[in-house]
């Protein structure tokens, strides 16, 4: 462990005179890039499951079991379950039912015959004979109703275990095990969290400028951060799954729905209930300057960003602000097409210091990122 300690300390010394030396800080840059974006705005909303469910019972009985709020439930496996000692009694007195009538089928058939046999030889009347099969016609059909029963009984009996009707995650119930619960009883609500997404309200002048399968910003509601939190606020992409058009009678506006990544590992930070946003275009997309939003420094109220210049020294540079559109956001100053901005290190930068360049964002053609290390 001493050892250990002695080479950290060790690194250290060595690797802080060359750093008070060159008085260079170390850095990551982007680019600044003109790209097509609409000017947007936030529009309040919130994550919702499309298959958010209250599970009934359809018959009355004693709750034997119910799920615990927070469970994980695959599909087909149990949600509640009533006690089903009535049901069970009920299938076995038609299945003794059923039984009987089939008896009876048979001694009917067996008298139909010896009948038939005899009416050949005119040892028998007409009216005996047809008495017979209308008696044993009669009897068929009483042992279907008995069928018809039994299977209504076997239903009933199923319908005492509740299954999830999808991969569930069991958020409230509302009845214990042991109460007596009537047909109709809500028992608990369940949700699909693979089915998440988002419902928005979104002002009338959108509409023409979104169609279904768009892509479109959301961010966590960040009207409670502050300023710079509120500017690195999560934002993910997601996709318009479609509107109602129709406008609510108070605020005017239309109910937007967007589907969230449905990568599992994209979706855990996102909880249905939760308030978020989403950016709507308000116009046409055209030509803008924008950098990534990790290149924006907000400090004493003035937002500005660090440009890299030829000798590699920090440039400081006010801009101003415009919309978003995921990652980038749209500035007005005096930034150039593929100026180098700095998006990792500037906390601490004054103008005018010189930087060392550790790496530098690489965007692919589908504007994915990976950070390839400077010479």
């Amino acid at each position: 462990m001493k050892k250990l300690l002695a080479g950290v300390v060790l690194s250290l010394t060595s690797v802080g005179p060359v750093l008070a030396q060159s008085g260079a800080v170390a850095v990551t840059v982007d680019r600044a890039e003109t790209r097509q974006m609409a000017a947007s705005q936030w529009s309040a909303g919130e994550v919702v499951s499309r298959r958010d469910i209250r599970i009934s019972s359809e018959l009355d009985g004693v709750l034997e079991f119910v799920a615990e709020p927070g469970s994980l439930v695959k599909k087909g496996e149990r949600l509640a379950q009533l006690d089903g000692t009535h049901w069970r009694l009920q299938l076995r007195n038609s299945e003794s039912r059923i039984a009987q009538l089939k008896a009876r089928l048979t001694y009917l058939d067996a008298q139909l015959h010896r009948l038939s046999k005899l009416a050949e030889t005119n040892s028998t009347s007409r009216a005996a004979l047809e008495e017979q099969q209308a008696e044993r016609e009669a009897m068929a059909q009483d042992l279907l109703a008995a069928q018809i029963e039994r299977d209504r009984r076997a239903y009933e009996l199923g319908k005492t275990n509740i299954d999830a009707p999808f991969d569930t995650l069991v958020v409230s119930r509302e009845l214990q095990a042991g109460e007596y619960v009537r047909t109709g009883s809500e028992l608990l609500r369940a949700l699909d969290m693979s089915q998440l997404e988002v419902e928005a309200d979104i002002p009338l002048a959108a509409l023409p400028l979104i169609g279904a399968g768009d892509s479109i910003s959301v961010r966590s509601d960040a009207l409670s951060l502050s300023e710079s939190e509120r500017a690195k606020a999560r934002i993910i992409s997601g996709h318009v799954r479609q509107y109602v058009p129709v406008a609510s009678e108070n605020s005017r506006r239309v109910k937007l729905m967007v589907q969230l990544p449905g990568k599992a590992s994209q979706q855990r930070d996102w909880v249905v209930g939760m308030p978020v946003q989403v950016a709507v275009p308000l116009s046409e997309a055209r030509d803008t300057m924008a950098v990534p939003r990790d290149a924006l420094v907000l400090r004493n109220g003035e937002t500005f960003v660090y440009r890299v210049d030829k000798e590699d020294k920090a440039e400081r540079l006010s801009v101003r602000v415009g919309s978003g559109d995921g990652e980038w956001i749209a500035v007005y100053g005096e930034l150039a097409d593929g100026d180098r901005v700095i998006v990792r290190g500037a906390e601490r930068l004054q103008p005018g210091q010189e930087v060392k360049i550790l790496s530098e964002v690489v965007r692919d053609k589908d504007d994915s990122s990976v950070l390839a290390v400077a010479d």
